[in-house]
């Protein structure tokens, strides 16, 4: 933690479950109390919260405060009725029962008086001319006042009037998440083999995202490699688009994919890397699986039982596969795991 952040510093899981806990202990709604969520550029702030309204089906509308040129655009439009002028509330405004989340995205880079303006509705949850819904929550966030954002600083008064906590990049947490979204699986190698590497100005999880969903459409990245070059150089750091590219020189990147694995038994370029870079491969056959409407061949079992049994995958991996498995509720899966073979690697 420095000056320029407030709360308890968390990594993605943990800030979920502090969302959790905060907005719907007992599985009903909290105080009124916002949450403002403090962090670096790219981190996943807006995204963790979107997913977390989306995951326990709560309404979401954000909005950048940024954006405002006065407070008007916050209060609305007058109108004359019956003789008296009344403010119409703006189309964002939630007008609906909760649960629900209004997102102040970039809270704090909005000018002065818009924050000023704001303070009603973080004390009590409304403006002049409207009123947050029963069982509506307001969740901020903001980029540190460290002079490397152009932001405004906030002052006690509106600070006291939010609970806070910073959200920090953790490269496990990361790796988690990128294994079960459809990244390319050369990427996550990488990001698992050269963690150093992958925070930065430029190089942040948003950039790498990208970056990675950019370069996924190159099948052979060391004959790709220029392009790679310019696809990475366009996201991220050169210290990390240098590190990518030794990476790939090196033949981090000439993984074999899920298919060739499960279909042809193509072991040969994963024996030559260790554990930490093979996990990616791993989670990539697992996505493969996962995703089979259809029970895998005998040969793909056959060929999934010899990928466990690498030297180079270790116990803690072996039995982390074997949950995934369990997971997936299959009765094949169920049967595959019953194998002495693979319950003595777990042993």
């Amino acid at each position: 933690m420095d000056d320029h952040t407030f709360g308890a510093a968390v990594s993605a899981p943990d800030l979920e479950g502090f969302l959790t806990d905060v907005l719907v202990p007992n599985h009903g709604m909290g105080g009124m109390m916002p949450v403002c969520i403090w962090g670096n550029h790219g981190i996943g702030k807006t995204e963790i919260v979107r997913a977390f309204a989306q995951k326990n089906k709560w309404q979401y509308q954000e909005i950048a405060p940024a954006q405002f040129e006065e407070m008007g655009d916050f209060l609305g439009m007058p109108t004359i009725e019956n003789g008296y002028t009344k403010l119409k509330p703006p189309r964002w405004v939630p007008s609906s029962k909760g649960p629900g989340i209004l997102m102040l995205d970039d809270f704090n880079r909005a000018d002065d008086r818009i924050l000023r303006g704001l303070m009603p509705l973080l004390q009590d949850g409304q403006l002049v001319s409207w009123v947050l819904p029963d069982q509506w929550r307001i969740v901020l966030t903001a980029n540190p006042d460290s002079g490397d954002y152009s932001v405004t600083p906030l002052d006690d008064a509106i600070l006291t009037r939010m609970i806070h906590i910073t959200l920090t990049f953790d490269v496990q947490a990361w790796l988690s998440w990128a294994g079960t979204s459809g990244l390319d699986y050369r990427g996550i190698a990488f990001v698992a083999r050269y963690p150093e590497l992958v925070t930065g100005k430029r190089t942040t999880p948003r950039t790498l995202e990208q970056c990675n969903r950019l370069a996924a459409g190159i099948p052979d990245w060391k004959r790709g490699r220029k392009q790679l070059q310019h696809m990475a150089e366009a996201c991220l750091d050169p210290e990390t688009v240098g590190g990518l590219l030794d990476f790939v020189r090196a033949g981090g990147a000439g993984f074999p994919g899920p298919e060739s694995i499960l279909l042809q038994g193509d072991f040969n370029p994963i024996r030559d890397h260790d554990s930490i870079s093979v996990w990616p491969v791993l989670e990539g056959v697992l996505r493969y699986l996962e995703r089979q409407k259809v029970p895998p061949s005998s040969q793909e079992l056959i060929n999934l039982k010899k990928l466990i049994l690498l030297d180079v995958v270790t116990k803690d991996q072996c039995l982390a596969v074997a949950q995934r498995l369990i997971r997936c509720r299959k009765p094949y899966f169920s049967t595959f795991l019953s194998d002495t073979e693979i319950g003595s690697k777990m042993l």
